[in-house]
């Protein structure tokens, strides 16, 4: 970010962040919201407002932020006097210039590209994020489930065609057709790991009926049609973390 305007706040960013294979990609979204509420829509529809944490994960946010057009909120905010970023991590923040004591988020100011305090209470327009890794080891959906959860965060979740869409650059680089993601079948329902059912009018690939075959209770996203489908758990495919 530039760095000489009175009253902008300054991040002290690593040179280079220990990565995590996670690759961020940044979506500005043109609707006027108060922080909070921003940040639950980015969660349903994308994964989270979005964060940068050291200088190579900025000149990404840099890049997917030229479509902006007003002033955007970003995930972070000030909670008990401590800066932190919308997923917990805390942030190094430094300002050119007295700051009101009752404004706690942070938004990226059109005119400049810089970092501003406002009430959370404000609207802005803001900027969600998506975060996907596709891993080219093949593995049974419990294998990869292990894999996600011990290396990322979780099998990915794309319950949105935003999300599928955000996600469809990923998997490109998988070796297998298919690749898992965070569906299944259980207690006689499809659900996404993070928690939403899947609407089965709106996927094909699935039977009609509500209950599948017994080997047939694994979700899958074939990468060339973009569609999900039920696979049996046991199959070796790629898959892509969050």
């Amino acid at each position: 970010m530039k760095t000489k305007t009175t009253g902008a706040l300054f991040l002290l960013l690593e040179l280079c962040g220990v990565s995590s294979g996670l690759l961020k990609r940044h979506f500005y979204v043109n609707v006027k919201k108060a922080w909070a509420d921003a940040r639950q829509y980015c969660q349903h529809y994308y994964q989270d407002l979005s964060s940068f944490t050291d200088s190579l994960e900025e000149t990404q946010f840099l890049n997917d932020a030229g479509a902006q057009s007003s002033n955007a909120w970003i995930g972070l905010r000030r909670e008990a006097g401590v800066w932190m970023w919308s997923g917990g991590q805390n942030a190094s923040v430094m300002s050119s210039g007295e700051q009101n004591v009752n404004s706690n988020c942070v938004f990226v100011k059109k005119s400049d590209q810089m970092l501003y305090v406002d009430n959370c209470s404000g609207s802005h327009a803001f900027f969600c994020m998506t975060t996907y890794a596709v891993v080219q080891e093949n593995m049974t959906w419990e294998g990869a489930l292990e894999y996600c959860r011990q290396h990322h965060f979780d099998l990915a979740s794309l319950n949105s065609t935003t999300k599928m869409d955000a996600a469809s650059g990923q998997m490109n680089q998988a070796q297998t057709q298919l690749v898992w993601v965070g569906l299944r079948f259980l207690a006689g329902r499809w659900f996404w790991l993070s928690g939403d059912h899947l609407d089965l009018a709106g996927s094909s690939g699935f039977p009609e009926h509500q209950c599948p075959a017994a080997n047939l209770r694994c979700g899958a996203v074939d990468t060339h049609k973009k569609t999900w489908m039920a696979r049996d758990c046991e199959e070796q495919l790629g898959f892509i973390c969050q």
